[in-house]
């Protein structure tokens, strides 16, 4: 019986982000969590202090040297959990294989992922495999997902984060709508010249006014260069100015 059993998990397999809750009377022994990590953490498949202090100095404190992806994040945290994982099935052994690479062989082999490992990681993998006798797809029920990651930080260190790939989303959304505008705006503009309504070479352009400072800002302004709003010291310059 693995872990996750015991903790009154059944694993499903068929899908590698859930994991099914039954209620157990060990709940209240093992410490039991709807937090995948927190369960890992609980059965030192993970160490708590490195863990969260990877995911703070990554999420939180955003000016530290430490900056990991979520994707990098994963990789670490798995590589860690099959090294204890190990350790933990055979005590009396010294791990001297490379865990990231056996980490590839997991996922791949053990999730049935359709992916072609290179020879060298299918291979070696292959032979550790052999070697201690590990049940890849069992091993592989321990890894985690970027999904386990964001739960953890969201629920368990309250620590929401928006990635660099939600930011830009969010501006190319914004790009998108603000080009849709502009050539709306100069196919109106090209019919009313056309009825001598408006002279042929105006252009349509976007202009933004800052609320704190009252300054207009460009569309270069806003994406490129950036408004550095000094609020009422622009707003008393610009009352200065307008006397």
């Amino acid at each position: 019986m693995d872990i996750f059993e015991q903790l009154g998990y059944r694993t499903q397999t068929s899908d590698f982000d859930k994991y099914e809750v039954i209620p157990s009377p060990k709940e209240r022994r093992y410490n039991l969590t709807e937090c995948i990590l927190c369960n890992l953490i609980n059965n030192g498949l993970l160490d708590q202090k490195n863990t969260e202090y990877i995911l703070r100095q990554s999420f939180e404190n955003t000016e530290s040297g430490i900056s990991m992806s979520y994707s990098n994040i994963v990789d670490y945290l798995n590589n860690n959990i099959l090294s204890n994982l190990f350790k933990q099935e055979y005590p009396e052994q010294t791990m001297v294989f490379d865990v990231d690479l056996f980490r590839k062989y997991v996922l791949v082999n053990g999730f049935k992922i359709n992916e072609k490992l290179t020879y060298e990681i299918y291979s070696k993998g292959a032979a550790i495999e052999q070697q201690y006798g590990i049940n890849v797809f069992h091993w592989s029920n321990y890894l985690i997902t970027t999904y386990f990651v964001k739960k953890h930080l969201e629920n368990c260190m309250q620590i929401k984060h928006e990635t660099n790939n939600d930011k830009n989303k969010y501006l190319v959304n914004l790009k998108d709508g603000l080009d849709f505008a502009l050539k709306v705006s100069n196919k109106a503009l090209q019919r009313a010249a056309k009825r001598k309504a408006v002279p042929s070479y105006i252009n349509a352009e976007l202009i933004f006014r800052c609320e704190k400072c009252h300054k207009k800002i460009t569309q270069d302004d806003l994406f490129e260069t950036r408004h550095d709003c000094q609020g009422e010291l622009n707003q008393n310059n610009n009352s200065e100015n307008s006397d």
